[in-house]
């Protein structure tokens, strides 16, 4: 899988990959073709943008790579008086990759961790450009090689 994460690095920097001609070449592509669907395996998941009524106008930004569902169970349970609803999810492929990235482009609006002070439509956005942002670099650089569904 490494052969993978370094495709995936490259192509979200927007670098195009290249391999030598002749069998190292032929070796590094066979690697990169058999390694990206495991890596892509290996990182599904869900992003969500969560809310609480015990906390009005923050919303959490999370990951999970079980069900959305479980992961709004398991956060309720932690001795919080409302539960937590999912306001949106978003299924992506490399869910905690696209939860750092998505931090980093609602920073703007971060109170602690991963609770954010803004509209629900307004980091529905931020996140929104996120996915499609990396989608798009990795249909740029990598489409030959991406399994199906990307």
């Amino acid at each position: 899988m490494a052969a993978a994460t370094r495709a995936i690095q490259l192509a979200r920097a927007g670098e195009r990959l290249y391999f030598e001609e002749g069998p190292i070449g032929d070796i590094e592509r066979d690697a990169l073709v058999e390694g990206l669907p495991l890596w892509f395996a290996a990182k599904a998941g869900s992003l969500y943008l969560a809310a609480n009524a015990s906390w009005p106008g923050l919303f959490k930004i999370g990951c999970t790579r079980k069900s959305v569902e479980a992961r709004m169970r398991q956060l309720s349970g932690a001795g919080m008086a409302t539960p937590w609803v999912a306001c949106r999810t978003w299924r992506v492929h490399d869910a905690h990759g696209l939860e750092a990235q998505a931090h980093r482009a609602c920073e703007h609006w971060r109170v602690k961790g991963e609770l954010f002070h803004a509209t629900a439509e307004v980091l529905e956005q931020a996140i929104d450009a996120v996915v499609a942002h990396d989608r798009a670099q990795l249909v740029a650089h990598l489409s030959y090689f991406l399994p199906e569904g990307l």
